[in-house]
């Protein structure tokens, strides 16, 4: 987990874009599912602990947890399903609120970190496209 500045070479200016419309509130509102049939594990030097979801879009998600991330904190997250009928899918989000039970997280694709970062990192997440695929199967095989 690290912060993500929103300072950007003129390079980036996709990823100044992105992020400047993510944390003005104007990124828009994608179709949520409430408490879905998935678990998040994310790293915090113990062991792995199943978080529950309070809800998922293809933009972003709410996770139930005791942790207070910084505004823009980038954290690796693995999506699980809890009745095993979908595959695990390791996305990366950037932390964009936190209330009393969670936080609010907003996926940031591979591809606007890299653009912003000027690098290639091995382990970003899925790509925009898979995080739709895994959505969408999800949601068929929970309807």
């Amino acid at each position: 987990m690290y912060p993500l500045s929103a300072e950007t070479s003129d390079d980036s200016k996709p990823a100044k874009n992105w992020i400047q419309r993510l944390l003005s509130g104007q990124q828009r509102r994608a179709e949520r599912l409430r408490l879905p049939p998935l678990v998040a594990y994310y790293w915090d030097g113990s062991a792995p602990i199943a978080h529950r979801i309070g809800d998922i879009s293809e933009s972003g998600i709410y996770l139930l947890t005791h942790e207070r991330w910084y505004p823009r904190t980038l954290v690796m997250l693995t999506l699980d399903s809890s009745d095993d009928s979908e595959e695990s899918i390791i996305v990366q989000a950037m932390v964009i609120r936190s209330d009393n039970d969670g936080v609010g997280l907003a996926f940031v694709p591979p591809e606007i970190y890299n653009s912003h970062r000027g690098q290639h990192l091995s382990a970003n997440g899925a790509d925009k496209a898979t995080l739709h695929r895994y959505l969408r199967r999800l949601r068929i095989s929970h309807a």
